[in-house]
């Protein structure tokens, strides 16, 4: 509703990672190959190389035309990734680092597998 409200009276939307990526999740329904292939995906990094601040992220993950694209923070990346893992373990959030843990929800926010490798 917070997300619906602030479209309605300021035209953008201002949020955490994983309300972004939420947002993002939404609006890829519409460019993405099949409604199964948009993720909201949860990383966790290695606290032990970065801030623990730092260490928690909430992506957007979409295929489109067989290409996939990674949403951070409500930006896109520029670049596109031959497959779903590619995407979340070379975007600009995660490249080089250890992915300690990942969880994948689709567009309504349910629990699913991740694409298989």
């Amino acid at each position: 509703e917070y997300v619906a409200w602030q479209l309605e009276h300021k035209g953008t939307v201002e949020d955490d990672c994983d309300g972004l990526a939420f947002v993002a999740a939404r609006g890829a329904l519409r460019l993405a190959d099949a409604p199964e292939d948009v993720y909201v995906v949860t990383l966790v990094l290695n606290p032990v190389s970065m801030p623990l601040n730092r260490a928690a992220h909430v992506i957007c993950v979409f295929r489109r035309g067989g290409r996939w694209y990674v949403v951070s923070n409500g930006q896109i990346d520029a670049r596109h990734y031959p497959s779903f893992w590619a995407a979340v373990a070379q975007n600009s959030y995660s490249q080089g680092q250890e992915i300690k843990f990942l969880e994948a929800r689709n567009a309504d926010l349910e629990r699913v597998a991740p694409p298989a490798l």
